[in-house]
């Protein structure tokens, strides 16, 4: 295999993580947001909760709906 290939296969699987890790992030992002609203967000006394920067957690969530 040559080197450009190999340069390559490592850009594709680090960009395929990073695209992972930000759906992870913004999946946990709008599934907070939706249980804050309907916990009567805008006018009541609900917080959003902080989104947890774990990439284990991160990875996981973007394999749901709201990551995908």
């Amino acid at each position: 295999m040559s080197k450009r290939k190999a340069i390559i296969m490592v850009a594709a699987i680090l960009g395929l993580a990073a695209l992972l890790y930000i759906g992870g992030l913004l999946g946990q992002l709008l599934a907070d947001y939706r249980e804050w609203l309907a916990q009567d967000g805008l006018t009541g006394n609900a917080r959003l909760p902080p989104v947890d920067w774990n990439p284990i957690t991160c990875f996981s969530s973007a394999f749901t709906f709201s990551g995908l």
